[in-house]
Formats: structure tokens, C-alpha cells, sequence
């Protein structure tokens, strides 16, 4: 896998103009080396360095003239070199000679030259506004998949589900991003990278807006979530393509940070809401109406959500952000590769400077004979067209995928499924364990005459007796009667979450307006003497919900463990200039493997954050470490295929390991996740040493 941005292959003619016929997407995964190539050479003042002394405009009429004259006259200016004797001047100017076109050494003079010009461009508003952009979609896909499990109590209230009805809705946002990522990076690849981005945005925005406005079934809901999640895997890979187009590779490990910080956005943003929904079901309770609503806090929450992803859609719609330079050179495009250079200085710059900016961005012309153009291809129907596209975007999977990339998988996947399975189910964990935190224990005791109103939650009461006992307009959450009798009761405008009936006898109590469900909440040989519950299998207006939301506290726990990635990206910043990335990806695995082992002692209440913090900590230092890694591989024309296979790999990992973790057994679940994230850092050390082997026998 070559690291170079350009790579050029087959024969054809010379084009110094462009023109519309360019707009054909050539192929240059092409790795003819060329002649050898000096760089000192290429130094030169004909070369079009970017010294301000230097002019490097040129007319590319006398290019064409010197090179026509330079192929009438080859085996004398052999024999004069052979002899010792100067070379021409046409030669020396821009050593035509030495560089035969369409040679990879010309390539990575485009690339050095165009890093140049984007470190002359610098970091300002345009960049700001891409980071916005690209942020907005990346914080809208680390909410979207993590809101279904904050947020399912709330939906099961809304469309009477139950625990056992809701696992497909948790999966069905991670479906599409593993079968249609690699989709979405080649059609970046082939097509316009802000192009695939703006559709993947529009996609996943539209479809949650629909299922939060449309859906009033599960299997609806599962649908429309699943369609959104297909334009959640293109709004996860592409970004990073994107934008390391327009910055200088030694910004790199920044920008991913600053990318990634949009995902701890997200997830933070997750648990910072979810209290705010707590009270949903209190509400409907004061009302005295537990049928489904219409609009529901959670489908409100979606409304506005889908407005993210939307509204970056339409600033790129908008043709505000331009198109990627690179690709536009990729394409032959090279006039309208300066125009958005142009563009991307002006917008940083203001109008002051851009002549004599583009005077240097002409300096590309130079660099263009060294790039062999491809004839038009012959005049094809629209079938043809496709599946030309479609069998250059299969060559381009099949091209990256070489020894390198296998191994670099390879740690994305083992990373995953102990980095990734741990952080989920540590989340659920701490919520699970806020449920059962500081529960009491009422055994033997009588309450008569007593009205119990509002809520009532976190009881356990074992052979208790309750006698003209009155629960008017009352939540009941997270309680367990075991062995109760209840006699002269009256249950009237009741909801219940994770509300539990064993072994009770129920003797003249009347029911009105509950959503009790005998079946599931009346077990063990409960009894209903003389009582007016409606018969198994009927309820009574509402439905009956055991997925209840933890309280405040357990989501705020979950807040200050996300916390830990800001801590682990900022470090990544700092620790970059002087380690290698490869070494960062390593010291973020091996925090990650420790804290894995930590598992293996008991962790409740707060001890559960720090572990959290602690995984996000060493989990996001290895991330940043992975995706500059990756970027950085892949060439140009490939990075958003390349992303997107990285990205379907760590959401395989991460689900698989996600369910070894709740499968296996204590002790082995730890090691095997352990052993996993070890394994990643061995793959990374490996990795590296291949790239190094391939440098040194080039």
C-alpha cells in the first residue's frame, strides 16, 4: 500500500487545457515506478518551488514546444550526456530527462507541492467551518447510536414494548454501518467526496425525522432505523477523507482529535438528556392516560436531532465547502484544483493576496507533464457507465486490501471487541446498577389505611400485608412484592415500570385504569380473589413496562465516564510531536488492556465511572492514534474505501465482543477482552515494522 497521493497507469496524450471531457473519474491506483528521480533536482527553480522569488507561472505552450523537441532529438542528447556534455536548457529547467512521465516520482512532487500550498493556506474560518460541518455529522452518529438504549424506556412506554421486544431496536442502528460503509467510501472515492457526504447526512436526517413523526410500531421503527443507520456508516468514514484534503499532513493527529472530540460530544450529550425524560411517564401518570402518544419526549428529541445531520446536508448542497483538491487533481482537473485552492485561501485571507497566492498555485502546471492523461473513454450507455464504476470501485477494495491492511484490521478488529464491548457494557452496567443502588427492604410489616400518591419506587416488600390501602394517580418503578396480601385495595390511575407481583394474594381489590399485565407481572401463583382486574392477556388501557429509567445520579455517573476521552485526545495532542503514532496507538491499548483487568474486582456507583473513564481515556488516545494511522496509508483516491473497511471492521468487533461480554462468564470475559486489545497493539507493532521494511527496500 503505497502512502503516495497520486499513481498513474497506461499510455495517452498530453492534455494542457481542461475541459469537460476531464470530468471522466480516471483510475490511478496504477504502481509504475518511473526512471530514478533526484529530489535535489526537483528543488530546483524551474521546478516551482514556493520561494517568493521564484516565478512560477509558466506558458504551457512552451512546455509543449520544449518536450516536442526534446522527442525529435533522444539519441543525441543521450550521446552528449554519455560524453559528459551539459544537457539543454529545456532540460535543466524543469529535468524532463530524468522524469519520465507518468512516473510515480512526479506524483509525490504533486503532493509535496500541494501540502505546501495548504500550509501557506493555513488553518482559519473555512477550516473552522468544515470541522463544523464534519463534527455535526460525526456527534449526529455517536448520538444516534446510543440513544435507542438511554432512551428505550421512554419508547417502550410510547409503543407498550417490552424488554424481551427490544434488542432488534438496539442493533438496528449498528446494521447499516457495517453493510454499507465500504458502499459509501467507494462512491466518495469514485465520485465527490462532499457529494457521498451531503447524501449519507440527508439520509440518516430524513429517516429519523420520518421514524420519529411516522413510526407507531416497532417493526416500523426498526425499518426506519435501519435505513438511517445505512447513511450513518458514509457519515462515520467519510469526514476524515474529507477533510485531511484540505490540511497539511502534519496536522493530522490534531484534526483527528478535533474529529473525535465531536464523538465525545455525542456521547456525553446522550446521558446529559436522558434525566431530562425521567418525568415523561410521571406526567402521563398526573394525566391519567397511559395510552400511546402521538408525540412522545423521545420523538421530539429525534425531530430536533435530525436537524444536525440536515442542515450540514444543505450547506453542502450549497456548494459552500468546495471539492477536494486532490481529487480534482486525481481527475485532471488542474484549473479548477487552483480555483479551489483559491477559494480556500480567499476564504481565510480575505480577497487580499489571492492573485499572488494563485500565481503560486500555477506553479502546479509544472508538475502536470509528468502525469499521463487517459484517452476518453468511448461513448457507453448508462448500464456501462455503472458497471465501469462498479468494477473500478471492486478494484480499489481489492487493491488496498494487501498484507498491510489485513494486519491493520486485524487491530481495529481486536481493539474493538475489548475496547468497544467493555464501554457499552460498563454504560448499561452503571445504569443497570443505579436501578438496584440503595433499595429498602420492607419484610413483615402492615400498612392499612394508607393512601400512597406520585411515586413509589426502589421497594422490596416480602410478606407484607396491605389492608384498605389506597395507590391513587402513582408510579410504581422498580419494586418487587413477594408473599403480599392485598385486601380492600384500590389501584386506580396506575403505571408501573419493572413492578413484580410473586406469590401475592389480591382479595376484593379493584383495578381501574392500570397497566398491569397479568401474565408478566403477576407470577408465582399470584391469586385474584373476588378482584376486577380485566382477564390474562387483555390490559387495561396502558401497557406494562420493565424498562425502567435509572435514576439522575447512575446517568451523571455516565457523563463523568465519558469525560475521560477529552483527557486521552488532549494528551494524544501533546505526546504526537514526540513519539511515533504507532507507539501512541500502543500506550492508548495497553491503558485500555489494564483497565480490562480491572474487571475482575467488583465495581459499583462511582468505582464503575472511573472504570469507564479509564477505558475512554486510553480508548480515544489509541483511536486518534489509528485513524491518522490509517489515513495516512491509504492513498488519496482510496482513503474513503480504506476508512470505511476500518470502520466496518470495528463495528463487527465491537457488537461480537459486546456479546462475549455479556455471554461468557466473569473471569473469562476479562481475559479474553484483554487479550483482544493485546492483540491490537502486537498488530500495530507489526504493522510499522512492515511500512519500515518497505521504505528501506524502495
Amino acid at each position: 500500500m503505497a502512502s503516495g497521493l497520486y499513481y498513474t497507469d497506461g499510455a495517452g496524450s498530453i492534455q494542457d487545457d481542461d475541459s469537460d471531457e476531464e470530468q471522466e473519474i480516471f483510475s490511478v491506483s496504477g504502481r509504475n515506478g518511473g526512471l530514478a528521480f533526484s529530489r535535489a533536482d526537483a528543488k530546483s527553480p524551474g521546478f516551482g518551488a514556493m520561494d517568493d522569488d521564484i516565478e512560477l507561472s509558466i506558458d504551457a505552450q512552451e512546455d509543449i514546444n520544449a518536450i516536442s523537441e526534446q522527442n525529435s532529438r533522444p539519441a543525441r542528447d543521450g550521446q552528449d550526456l554519455r560524453r559528459g556534455a551539459d544537457p539543454p536548457s529545456y532540460q535543466t529547467d524543469i529535468t524532463t530527462t530524468s522524469i519520465p512521465r507518468g512516473s510515480q516520482e512526479g506524483a509525490d512532487e504533486i503532493e509535496a507541492m500541494v501540502d505546501k500550498l495548504l500550509t501557506v493556506i493555513g488553518l482559519g474560518r473555512f477550516h473552522l467551518l468544515l470541522l463544523c460541518v464534519s463534527g455535526c455529522g460525526l456527534f449526529f452518529a455517536c448520538v444516534q447510536l446510543a440513544f435507542v438504549g438511554s432512551l428505550m424506556p421512554d419508547i417502550a412506554r410510547d409503543m407498550c414494548l417490552s424488554d424481551s421486544t427490544t434488542g432488534w431496536l438496539r442493533g438496528s442502528v449498528f446494521i447499516g454501518v457495517i453493510l454499507a460503509s465500504v458502499l459509501w467510501g467507494c462512491a466518495a472515492d469514485l465520485g465527490s467526496r462532499r457529494t457521498s457526504l451531503g447524501v449519507c447526512l440527508a439520509i440518516a436526517g430524513l429517516s429519523m425525522a420520518i421514524a420519529a413523526g411516522f413510526a407507531q410500531s416497532r417493526d416500523a421503527l426498526l425499518v426506519f432505523l435501519t435505513i438511517a443507520s445505512i447513511g450513518t456508516g458514509g457519515v462515520i468514514s467519510i469526514p476524515f477523507a474529507y477533510v485531511f484534503e484540505f490540511l497539511p499532513r502534519r496536522t493530522a493527529q490534531k484534526t483527528a482529535c478535533a474529529l473525535l472530540a465531536f464523538t465525545v460530544f455525542g456521547a456525553m450529550f446522550v446521558p446529559l438528556v436522558t434525566p431530562a425524560f425521567t418525568s415523561s411517564v410521571t406526567r402521563m401518570v398526573s394525566s391519567g392516560d397511559f395510552s400511546p402518544s402521538t408525540f412522545a419526549d423521545w420523538r421530539i428529541f429525534c425531530m430536533v436531532l435530525s436537524l444536525l445531520p440536515l442542515s450540514s446536508a444543505m450547506l453542502l448542497a450549497a456548494a459552500i465547502l468546495p471539492r477536494s483538491p486532490h481529487i480534482l487533481l486525481e481527475k485532471r482537473l488542474w484549473a479548477n484544483a487552483i480555483q479551489t485552492l483559491a477559494k480556500v485561501y480567499s476564504f481565510n485571507h480575505g480577497e487580499a493576496g489571492v492573485e499572488m497566492f494563485k500565481d503560486r498555485a500555477n506553479g502546479l502546471y509544472r508538475l502536470k507533464r509528468h502525469i499521463r492523461d487517459r484517452q476518453p473513454p468511448a461513448p457507453s450507455t448508462h448500464l456501462q457507465s455503472c458497471m465501469r464504476l462498479l468494477n473500478t470501485g471492486v478494484k480499489n477494495v481489492t487493491s488496498i486490501l494487501d498484507k498491510k491492511t489485513l494486519v491493520m484490521m486485524a487491530g481495529a478488529f481486536s481493539f474493538a471487541f475489548g475496547y468497544c464491548a467493555w464501554t457499552l457494557w460498563m454504560t448499561d452496567f452503571i445504569i443497570a446498577d443505579g436501578r438496584r443502588y440503595n433499595a429498602s427492604i420492607v419484610a413483615n410489616a402492615t400498612f392499612s389505611d394508607t393512601t400512597f400518591t406520585k411515586l413509589l419506587e426502589k421497594q422490596i416488600f416480602i410478606n407484607t400485608s396491605f389492608q384498605n390501602v389506597t395507590f391513587l394517580g402513582i408510579h410504581l418503578r422498580d419494586l418487587s412484592y413477594t408473599g403480599c396480601s392485598f385486601t380492600e385495595c384500590v389501584f386506580e390511575n396506575v403505571a408501573s415500570d419493572a413492578t413484580l407481583f410473586t406469590r401475592c394474594l389480591f382479595v376484593n381489590t379493584r383495578f381501574r385504569n392500570t397497566d398491569f399485565q397479568p401474565p408478566r407481572q403477576f407470577v408465582g401463583g399470584t391469586e385474584l380473589v373476588n378482584s376486577s382486574l380485566a382477564a390474562p392477556g387483555v390490559r387495561d388501557r396502558g401497557c406494562s413496562v420493565d424498562v425502567p429509567f435509572a435514576p439522575d445520579r447512575a446517568y451523571w455517573r455516565v457523563l463523568s465516564g465519558h469525560c475521560g476521552g477529552f483527557l486521552g485526545l488532549f494528551l494524544s495532542v501533546l505526546v504526537s510531536r514526540v513519539i511515533e503514532t504507532w507507539r501512541l496507538f500502543m500506550c492508548g491499548a495497553l491503558i485500555t488492556a489494564v483497565t480490562i483487568l480491572f474487571g475482575f474486582f467488583p465495581l459499583t456507583g462511582w468505582t464503575a465511572a472511573a472504570h469507564l473513564f479509564c477505558l475512554q481515556f486510553g480508548g480515544f488516545m489509541a483511536w486518534s492514534a489509528l485513524t491518522v494511522q490509517a489515513a495516512m496509508s491509504f492513498p488519496t483516491n482510496k482513503r474513503a474505501t480504506g476508512l470505511a473497511i476500518l470502520v466496518s471492521a470495528v463495528t463487527t468487533g465491537g457488537l461480537l465482543g459486546f456479546v462475549a461480554v455479556v455471554a461468557l462468564p466473569k473471569v473469562a470475559d476479562v481475559i479474553v477482552t484483554a487479550v483482544a486489545v493485546l492483540t491490537s497493539a502486537a498488530c500495530s507493532y507489526f504493522f510499522q515494522r512492515r511500512s519500515q521494511d518497505e521504505r528501506q527496500h524502495s
